[in-house]
């Protein structure tokens, strides 16, 4: 029972991360542009917020899958 998990497919594995990397690439970039509107916000608050709601974005929108 010691080693009951199952392999990683390596394809949506690698879809997956790619994903959740360029959707936090976007949302850090974005964030550029939405401090200039969130000036009263610290800038780093702004970042997180940006790069947080684009993960969430792709872990609600984007399903990698091997069988299509």
């Amino acid at each position: 029972m010691e080693a009951a998990m199952r392999p990683p497919k390596v394809r949506p594995l690698l879809k997956t991360t790619g994903i959740t990397l360029l959707m936090g690439a976007i949302g850090s970039t974005f964030s550029v542009f939405a401090y200039g509107a969130f000036r009263f916000l610290p800038q780093e608050l702004v970042i997180s917020l940006c790069t947080s709601f684009f993960f969430f974005i792709a872990a609600t929108f984007f399903k990698a899958q091997d069988d299509y």
